[in-house]
């Protein structure tokens, strides 16, 4: 019999012969994924202390998109530095939102509804897609 190979705490997500000592009555079985709703989000929750205005991050990278985003005291604006055909779902903490799409010429494109909170989840989600939009506004607790 083979000496054992030890992984220690590593995971190993491929399995192969090289792992395997014996396969009886066995075999191995590549899965196929299986297409399902995007369980990501870019999660926002800004905390300025009041004395702040506004604070910008710039140049955030986010699955293929750059994004730059301010939070100011009861707003969240979020900017793509391109337009594309892409969804990116942006969750926001528990409160009343809404949500205004922006081109990159000042013109309003959309109001955005938000998708159904996950379980077990007081966050408000909004999918924006990106091909028209520049921007999108989200206000706290006022309508637009």
């Amino acid at each position: 019999m083979q000496d054992t190979i030890d992984l220690g705490t590593r995971r190993e997500l491929l399995v192969d012969d090289f792992l395997i000592a014996r396969m009886q009555g066995v075999h191995l079985q590549l899965q196929h994924p299986e297409r399902r709703e995007v369980a990501f989000a870019l999660r926002l929750d800004p905390r300025l202390p009041r004395a702040w205005p506004s604070l910008g991050v710039t140049g955030i990278h986010w699955h293929d998109m750059v994004f730059d985003i301010e939070a100011a005291q009861g707003r969240i604006t979020v900017a793509a530095r391109e337009n594309r055909d892409t969804d990116t779902r942006i969750a926001l903490p528990e409160g009343e939102w809404s949500a205004e799409l922006w081109s990159a010429d000042g013109r309003s494109v959309a109001r955005l509804s938000p998708r159904p909170a996950p379980p077990n989840s007081a966050e408000t989600v909004f999918v924006v897609n990106w091909k028209s939009a520049a921007k999108v506004v989200f206000p706290r607790g006022a309508e637009l």
